[in-house]
């Protein structure tokens, strides 16, 4: 399990090197042991500190042949100082709007402990508003609370390094499956004492895909044209994973898409390796 600092490093730092220049501010949030950071005067200008605390609420750990799967929840609490000159609204936007992106957007990343590197992936949950009042240190302010999950498998490959391209331009999957189908043939041979034995005779690469239908994307229209009009058409497709990256000819098998009320419309799509060269 990584201990609460190095998480620590990774919020701060996301949040910080999302903040402008001219904010004049930095999230400072500590564990519960944490001491209150007051704003700095370096010359003319001031240095507020965004200050807040966390814990870790929820972990589970799974050992696995000596290989540690964990998954740890930080919830964490800031306060944001209102500026008297600007007003609530105006204090907080810029404050707000740096937790809400940075906590929207799920990311990758990898921490060393004790010489040991773990494959860490990281989403979190939008701020909620607390209470506007006067508090001892900050004077009038509002705090904001948020969870941050972290799941981390020790020496892993997260599923973000896995990369699809097709035609060019990255897949943005919510699930894949890549599989090699493999034909054989065999039997009894002279040389293998009486046992049957199997050689393969040919391959082929099937990716399985769980994809949201987007405006403006390449899959999602070269797939639509695909399923009304069944003219078949082949596409590179670039795969990477593991260190090694190939490059397939490859056409649409059996696919469909799922609308259901309001939900963003879903694609079920299959690629199949094709035989021959690409278009033209």
């Amino acid at each position: 399990m990584l201990p609460i600092n190095k998480l620590l490093d990774v919020v701060n730092n996301g949040l910080n090197d999302m903040l402008t220049e001219d904010s004049n501010a930095q999230f400072s949030i500590f564990a519960d042991g944490g001491d209150y950071e007051p704003p700095l005067r370096n010359g003319n200008q001031v240095q507020f500190f965004i200050n807040g605390v966390a814990q870790i609420s929820e972990n589970n750990i799974v050992p696995i042949n000596n290989v540690l799967v964990v998954t740890e929840t930080l919830s964490v609490a800031v306060v944001v100082a209102i500026n008297p000159d600007k007003g609530v609204e105006e204090s907080v936007a810029p404050i707000r709007s740096v937790l809400s992106a940075w906590l929207a957007k799920p990311q990758k990343t990898n921490i060393i402990q004790d010489d040991k590197n773990y494959s860490v992936t990281i989403y979190g949950s939008q701020p909620q508003a607390g209470e506007l009042m006067q508090r001892d240190n900050v004077g009038k302010s509002i705090t904001y609370t948020f969870n941050v999950y972290f799941a981390m498998v020790q020496g892993g490959i997260s599923s973000y390094d896995l990369q699809i391209k097709f035609d060019g331009v990255d897949v943005p999957f919510m699930e894949a499956s890549i599989s090699l189908a493999v034909v054989a043939d065999g039997g009894v041979l002279s040389n293998t004492g009486g046992q049957v034995r199997n050689y393969p005779t040919s391959y082929g690469l099937q990716i399985d895909l769980s994809v949201p239908a987007l405006e403006n994307n390449n899959l999602t229209s070269d797939f639509a044209k695909w399923l009304i009009t069944k003219i078949r058409k082949i596409h590179e497709v670039e795969v990477t994973y593991a260190g090694e990256t190939g490059t397939f000819n490859m056409f649409f098998a059996q696919s469909n898409i799922t609308a259901k009320g309001l939900d963003n419309i879903g694609q079920s799509i299959t690629l199949i390796e094709a035989l021959g060269a690409k278009n033209g």
